[in-house]
C-alpha cells in the first residue's frame, strides 16, 4: 500500500509488518516472498545502514519503467513491430490511432469488407480513384494523401522517401538523425499528418464536406504548433514554425 516505503519500515525488532493491498497469493508468489525474507531477515538495520536496493539505469537510483523499456528495445534484435512514439506531447489518441494505422487495424472499407459489413463505397473517397480503401492506400498511396505529404516534407526541408506502408511512414520519423528534439518534433508532425487525413477522409465520407489537401496541410502545421506550444517545451515562435520546424 506503501510503494515508497523503505526496508527500514517495515523491518521492526527482527519481524515484518506489510501493508498488503491483496493477500489472495498463489504458491509462486508465496514461493518469492519466503525467498525475499531469507535475503533481507537477517539484516541488522539501522537509521544509519547504508543497505537497500538501487535502479541502475536511472541516475538517481529509482525504478523507472520506461528506462527499462529502453533497455530492452535496445538489446532486442528481433523486434519487427512499428516503431510507436508515445510521446506525451502527441495526444494519446492519436498514438493509438496511428499504433492501429500501422497495425493495418483502423476501420477503413476494406477491413469493413472483411467484417461483413455492406459498405456502399468502397472506393477511396479522397481522390475519387477506383482503388479500393485500404489502410495503405488510404494514408500513403491515395493522391489527396500523397499532395498533403509533399507540403508536409516541404515544409520540413527532407526530401520525401518512398513509403510502401504507414509502418515506414513512422518507422522513418523514429530513425531520422539523432538529435532528440528534432525527432520528436517530426514524429509529432507525422502521427498529426496522419490524423488529419483521417479526419479529412471522415468528414467527407460522413459530412459530405468538400476537403482539400493544401488545407488540410495548413491543418496539420497549426495542429503540431499547438501541441508542441501547450504539451511541449512551446521554444518555436509562430513566424519560425511556419518557416521550418526544425531550424
Amino acid at each position: 500500500m506503501v510503494k515508497r516505503c523503505t526496508l527500514l519500515d517495515r523491518l521492526c525488532s527482527s519481524r515484518f509488518s506489510w501493508k498488503w493491498h491483496n493477500l489472495n497469493w498463489n504458491n509462486d508468489v508465496l514461493s518469492e516472498l519466503r525467498e525475499f525474507y531469507k535475503l533481507v531477515g537477517c539484516l541488522n538495520l539501522g537509521l544509519s545502514s547504508n543497505v537497500g536496493f538501487r535502479f541502475n539505469l536511472n541516475t538517481d537510483g529509482t525504478y523507472v519503467v520506461s528506462s527499462l523499456r529502453m533497455m530492452m528495445d535496445s538489446k532486442s534484435n528481433q523486434y519487427s513491430r512499428p516503431l510507436i512514439c508515445w510521446s506525451k506531447v502527441i495526444p494519446l489518441k492519436v498514438k493509438c490511432f496511428v499504433w492501429r494505422a500501422a497495425l493495418d487495424r483502423i476501420h477503413v472499407a476494406e477491413a469493413l469488407i472483411l467484417r461483413g459489413i455492406n459498405v456502399q463505397n468502397r472506393n477511396c473517397q479522397l481522390c475519387g480513384g477506383t482503388k479500393v480503401e485500404t489502410t495503405n492506400q488510404l494514408s500513403i498511396d491515395c493522391e489527396f494523401s500523397k499532395v498533403v505529404c509533399y507540403w508536409i516534407f516541404q515544409w520540413c526541408g527532407i526530401k520525401q522517401p518512398q513509403f510502401r506502408n504507414v509502418r515506414d511512414f513512422i518507422d522513418f520519423g523514429a530513425s531520422w538523425e539523432n538529435c532528440p528534439r528534432k525527432k520528436n518534433i517530426l514524429m509529432m508532425i507525422l502521427y498529426s499528418t496522419i490524423w488529419n487525413i483521417w479526419i479529412g477522409r471522415n468528414d467527407k465520407v460522413f459530412k459530405k464536406l468538400e476537403v482539400n489537401p493544401t488545407k488540410t496541410a495548413d491543418s496539420i502545421i497549426s495542429q503540431a504548433f499547438e501541441w508542441n506550444k501547450y504539451r511541449g517545451n512551446g521554444l518555436e515562435s509562430w513566424a519560425d514554425w511556419n518557416v521550418s520546424p526544425l531550424l
